[in-house]
């Protein structure tokens, strides 16, 4: 695995690194001052001046990436990264789990499994697993 961060990664941490310098904390708005130029503003004052031919748009970009909102965004990636990781976890514990069983299910497989009495076909080996796991109270894979 590459040390190299992707885009998505470097852009995140640029983001992280803006927000702990300081920027002025909360809500920022848009307020229409003087045609061509927008205003951005927060609960403090004065934020930045967009001027130019998108002037409005950029103002309402800018005011909609305030810490406030970034750091909503990120904590919601965090958040989201780890149950991501937590689900491919339990995604590779599921196929491993499944392999066994393939395994145990092949025709001509023989095992001695001391939880179930078994001697009989894959459908029938099926039927005698989930058997032997409701009589234990479980629901699914080991």
């Amino acid at each position: 695995m590459s040390d190299t961060p992707t885009p998505s990664q470097a852009a995140e941490k640029a983001i992280w690194e803006a927000l702990e310098a300081g920027p002025t904390p909360g809500m920022w708005s848009l307020w229409g001052a003087s045609d061509p130029s927008q205003v951005i503003c927060c609960k403090d004052g004065f934020i930045a001046q967009t001027v130019g031919a998108n002037d409005e748009a950029n103002g309402a970009f800018i005011a909609a990436c305030s810490p406030a909102n970034l750091t909503a965004l990120l904590d919601a990636f965090t958040a989201k990264d780890a149950q991501l990781a937590e689900m491919r976890a339990e995604v590779e514990r599921l196929r491993k789990n499944d392999a066994r069983y393939r395994w145990l299910r092949q025709p001509g497989s023989t095992i001695y499994v001391d939880w179930i009495d078994f001697d009989g076909t894959p459908e029938q080996l099926d039927i005698a697993v989930d058997a032997a796991l409701a009589a234990d109270g479980k629901d699914g894979a080991r």
